[in-house]
């Protein structure tokens, strides 16, 4: 029965979507028309606007849709005031905690004293080990971290999952010596280590904290396997003892509260090899300052000022190149976001998304998962018996817009007014035990496990074949009931296809129709399709960001190869949705051109040289250079007369086709 519904959604929007324009998104004053799109098209549509923009104080980076993450803010920030006003708020208890700041700096770290003595005595390997495990469910993360998970085996349910944690640093890469700028984020990853050592009262901190960083280098070593490689490695406690000797596997599985002779997986098993094999070789007192390291940075920011600034100086400054923090009360409202989300985003999405953006935006999902079917059943580098399974796994895909169907209720969870740190404490270990408890029973794929409907972003979760969009995400200027076509398909419905092809990319591709770990694709096809992606990944490794500075194509090949999927099967929607008719000429811009130019406005972001620099670190390339997967699309060079000599331009032979 999905086919008929869906065809009857595509319908009414193709009806509604000529008629209808009462709003044009694309922003014309930001572009810069003096710039052929041929030559550098981020900076035709958004080259007006990448001189203005200014980039806040409290971050490194000011994109497009700021106004939406403005105002999802203010938004929330309301609901917590007036939560705030509550005595019997469970919401506006955890924020009161946060912005009493004076209490706050009254205690100090007197209230990390209890863990911080504990962790100072521990005078054996094994008892550090088991240490790390008890203070993993407070929220701590070292190299013993792991937990519940979707079962890669089973569908619906949940299994033990081991997996690689515990950097100081977060990304492997600023471990490794050929980093740019890999060097000095390890040089103030060490001071700010030695500082928070000495607050722990050890009077050698400069030197500790060089052991702990060179221990950490150690850690880092070891690659991660590939997003395409499957690996089913499941384990006993026997077989964890046996594999990597010397530390007390069944203390620190009776310390993570697992259940006793459980079996479980391992995500990186020579990550952990290695790992293991670098904590039985470490100096005890390493591993003891690494400990409270770990332990110090995770309650930094609920302890005093000094602290939590140390943090601050560290996170933001250094990794994301923030000028400045952000205010209490927005650091307050992440807080209850962290560990009652659904206290407050339930009255958010009541108050701020409309029964209409909710039908639109589904309606628009529809229109795009079909145009992706008909690309399915077009692409040349599948076979038959793979098109089809492909085709059966995109029609399970569930697509949740703007909330969820249901709201968690974090029963027997309380807090107090005057003790932050206790409250943080009581709520790591009760999202940890809470977990637990879902062991052994059926999950809910339509539960949200990625974001909040105050978030302005969206995701795709493979292992239960669904994406989200919240309602945060779902309003000006990314997207609006009201805007035409081209608006409605360049930037939202380029959305939901590049997280509809997620499911199919490297990793996804490695799940079947259910979810489950499973290669469905023949060797040959996961040849091909890795022989198209090779041929991006070149085209990335070729643009420079920086002077000296290029794109490292194979960390950002998943997200871009989603980029221009996305921007194809958009494209398609979007011309059928018109029904063989032209939208009219607005601001001179014909309706195909309007149709690119707000796929590249809604990809404007705009660095400093500290926040450009940690860009390098993460799987999305920068929005200038996500926007020239256009020269991969004919249609883009039929919209702009795109000829030879101009910088983008590709022959059709090299143009990159895979979706």
């Amino acid at each position: 029965m999905q086919a008929p519904i869906i065809k009857t959604l595509v319908a009414a929007l193709a009806f509604s979507a000529v008629p209808a324009m009462t709003a044009n998104a694309v922003d014309v004053t930001g572009m810069d028309r003096s710039i052929r799109p041929g030559d550098d098209f981020y900076l035709y549509a958004n080259g007006g606007w990448q001189k203005t923009a200014v980039i806040p104080p409290d971050s490194g980076v000011v994109y497009g849709d700021n106004s939406a993450r403005k105002m999802a803010r203010e938004r929330m920030n309301a609901i917590l005031a007036e939560e705030a006003e509550k005595p019997t708020s469970r919401a506006g208890t955890l924020f009161r905690s946060f912005m009493n700041e004076s209490e706050v700096n009254r205690l100090g770290i007197s209230p990390a004293k209890p863990a911080l003595n504990d962790i100072s005595g521990l005078a054996t390997r094994d008892d550090i080990a088991e240490a790390m495990a008890r203070y993993a469910r407070l929220g701590v993360h070292t190299l013993f971290s792991g937990g519940p998970s979707d079962d890669d085996h089973r569908v619906g349910y949940s299994t033990l999952y081991w997996w690689s944690d515990g950097l100081g640093m977060g990304e492997r890469g600023y471990y490794l010596a050929d980093t740019p700028g890999g060097s000095q984020a390890a040089e103030a990853y060490a001071a700010y280590a030695e500082k928070l050592l000495f607050a722990a009262g050890i009077h050698d901190a400069h030197r500790v904290a060089k052991d702990v960083l060179a221990f950490e280098t150690r850690l880092a070593s070891p690659k991660p396997p590939e997003s395409d490689e499957v690996i089913y490695d499941e384990v006993s406690v026997a077989d964890l003892t046996r594999r990597m000797p010397g530390i007390p596997w069944a203390r620190v599985i009776h310390a993570f509260g697992w259940p006793e002779g459980r079996r479980m997986r391992i995500d990186e098993p020579n990550v952990m090899s290695v790992r293991a094999k670098a904590f039985v070789e470490a100096p005890v007192e390493t591993l003891r300052a690494y400990l409270l390291i770990r332990f110090l940075d995770a309650y930094a920011p609920y302890l005093s000022t000094d602290l939590s600034r140390a943090h601050f100086e560290f996170h933001d400054a250094v990794l994301l190149g923030a000028g400045a923090e952000k205010s209490r009360a927005e650091r307050a409202v992440k807080l209850v976001q962290d560990f009652i989300p659904d206290d407050v985003e339930a009255i958010y999405a009541a108050r701020f998304f409309s029964p209409s953006s909710k039908a639109r935006m589904e309606a628009l999902a529809a229109a795009i998962k079909e145009a992706f079917a008909h690309r399915l059943q077009n692409v040349t580098w599948m076979d038959e018996a793979t098109r089809s399974r492909a085709l059966a796994k995109l029609k399970n895909v569930i697509i949740e817009v703007g909330y969820p169907s249901t709201w968690h209720d974090y029963s027997g969870l309380t807090f107090s007014n005057s003790n932050l740190f206790d409250n943080v404490e009581r709520a790591n270990r009760w999202t940890w035990d809470d977990k637990l408890t879902h062991l052994d029973k059926p999950l809910d794929r339509h539960e949200w496990t990625c974001l909040y409907p105050s978030t302005v972003n969206a995701c795709s979760d493979t292992s239960r074949l669904a994406l989200f969009f919240p309602a945060a995400y779902l309003q000006k200027p990314i997207f609006d009931p009201a805007y035409d076509a081209a608006d409605l398909y360049g930037r939202i419905g380029a959305t939901i296809g590049h997280e509809l092809t997620h499911q199919f990319d490297p990793g996804g591709s490695t799940r079947d129709e259910n979810g489950l770990r499973n290669p469905w694709w023949p060797d040959e096809v996961r040849r091909a399709f890795v022989g198209r992606t090779d041929q991006l990944v070149a085209q990335y490794n070729g643009y420079e960001i920086a002077p000296g500075v290029r794109l490292d194509g194979k960390r950002t090949i998943t997200e871009n190869t989603a980029d221009l999927g996305g921007l194809n099967i958009a494209f398609d929607a979007y011309r059928k949705a018109l029904g063989g008719h032209d939208l009219p000429i607005v601001d001179g811009l014909a309706g195909d051109q309007r149709f690119f130019i707000a796929y590249a406005q809604a990809r404007r972001a705009k660095f400093n040289d500290s926040r450009l620099r940690a860009q390098l670190q993460n799987v999305h390339a920068p929005g200038h250079q996500r926007a020239f997967e256009v020269r991969n699309v004919d249609a883009w060079y039929a919209a702009f007369d795109v000829q030879p000599g101009a910088a983008l331009y590709l022959s059709p032979a090299a143009r990159v086709r895979i979706w």
